[in-house]
């Protein structure tokens, strides 16, 4: 037994351990939750103090997590805005990106070589990114990368190819990112 000598210095002792509290809801989950019952087709977020772009962050997070693909939120004048809007069913095809990986040689319309890097796209945020990827490691790099940063592999075989290379990749994402390639047949894509 402890003793008034032998008092704990960190320690305390107790009967049992208690149980753990309930977790409490986010008020994002609050407010999408409220937005949901309520059935409304638009609403403005509101008492909410944070700033936009982080309610805005937020509750896009939270939607994600839930799977809710049939909210959307909107920033206008630095108030949120949730939308319900209707979502079709989809297909397993239907949720291949739009962009396959391609070779930059592809995109030239010349021939495949074995040495050019692979073209990665990838959406995000409503922007669409390209990197390039190693053929002989598969490892992603920057689309300014003159060699692959993993194993050192040179993608290009003199300094024009490689200008001339850059030049075509933001050709190809600012026609992307301009929406222009939404409609039309992508290199590389079936």
């Amino acid at each position: 037994m402890i003793t008034q000598e032998n008092e704990l210095r960190f320690l305390q002792p107790v009967e049992r351990i208690p149980s753990p509290k309930r977790k409490k809801r986010s008020v994002y989950d609050e407010i999408i939750m409220e937005f949901l019952k309520l059935n409304l087709k638009y609403a403005e977020v509101k008492n909410v103090n944070k700033a936009p772009q982080t309610i805005y962050m937020m509750i896009n997070l939270r939607l994600k997590k839930m799977q809710l693909e049939n909210i959307k939120v909107r920033v206008r004048n630095g108030k949120i805005y949730l939308e319900k809007v209707e979502t079709k069913t989809t297909t397993k095809c239907d949720k291949e990106p739009v962009f396959k990986p391609t070779t930059l040689a592809e995109f030239q319309q010349e021939s495949t070589s074995p040495s050019k890097p692979i073209i990665d796209v990838t959406h995000l945020l409503n922007t669409f990114i390209i990197k390039l990827k190693c053929p002989k490691c598969k490892a992603l790099n920057s689309k300014e990368a003159r060699f692959c940063r993993e194993c050192s592999y040179s993608f290009y075989k003199d300094e024009n190819e490689y200008r001339s290379s850059l030049e075509l990749l933001e050709k190809l994402e600012r026609k992307m990112n301009s929406g222009k390639l939404q409609n039309e047949k992508t290199p590389g894509a079936s």
